[in-house]
């Protein structure tokens, strides 16, 4: 059976049996006069809008996650050898030229001879005389220069690190011109250490060069030096 339906009476308020009567209990049209819970300034928040929040944040937070990654994997890739020591070329940030006489590079261009000198080394002759950026490369074979001579802009070429021990130049940085000794490679870092061999900080060890900013000096057989 239904419980019975208490009747509000005057005096039973009075007599304190409905606790908070003594007020009116009804606004007008019997809806209540106290505003519910969290309806102040609008309407009550919608049940919905925390649980979209937290999906937005976290959606964000994905988002974040892959354009970092992306980024670190586009660094990680713009730094990394073609080949084991070879590392990237491209103009200098600085806006200057890299290439310097004497310094072995890699080949990168296909529209060469239909590729015919692609990933082949050469030793930089000389720069152009109008273009800075433009080497004069002497293709090797075996080690030494060969009678094919091509002129090629910096960006398609590489600098080329030699093995531990041989000679570099930097070509790149705050050293560059110097002539230094390879020390150690360090490949998960794509850098390398170098032992300075003239110039101001002549004898110093220097950590951290990255691979494009040192390249092997060619050195011809028979003269004793990597």
């Amino acid at each position: 059976a239904r419980p019975p339906v208490p009747i509000f009476s005057e005096a039973a308020a009075a007599d304190g049996a409905f606790p908070g009567a003594g007020a009116a209990p009804c606004g007008v049209g019997g809806q209540s006069s106290k505003a519910p819970a969290g309806a102040a300034g609008g309407s009550a928040p919608s049940a919905g809008a925390a649980p979209r929040s937290a999906m937005e944040a976290i959606m964000r937070e994905e988002q974040q996650r892959k354009e970092k990654a992306a980024a670190k994997a586009a660094a990680a890739a713009a730094k990394a050898p073609g080949a084991f020591g070879a590392a990237q070329g491209g103009h200098s940030k600085d806006g200057q030229p890299w290439i310097a006489p004497g310094v072995v590079v890699k080949i990168m261009s296909k529209a060469v001879a239909k590729g015919k000198y692609y990933k082949s080394k050469g030793v930089v002759a000389r720069a152009d005389a109008q273009d800075p950026f433009v080497a004069h490369v002497q293709v090797l074979r075996g080690g030494e220069a060969s009678g094919d001579v091509l002129g090629l802009d910096e960006r398609d070429l590489e600098t080329v690190i030699p093995s531990v021990g041989g000679p570099v130049r930097v070509v790149r940085g705050m050293l560059r011109g110097a002539r230094a000794t390879l020390l150690e490679i360090d490949e998960a870092a794509f850098s390398v250490a170098i032992r300075v061999e003239e110039g101001p900080r002549r004898g110093e060890r220097v950590a951290g060069v990255e691979y494009e900013d040192v390249c092997k000096i060619h050195v011809p057989r028979g003269s004793g030096a990597n």
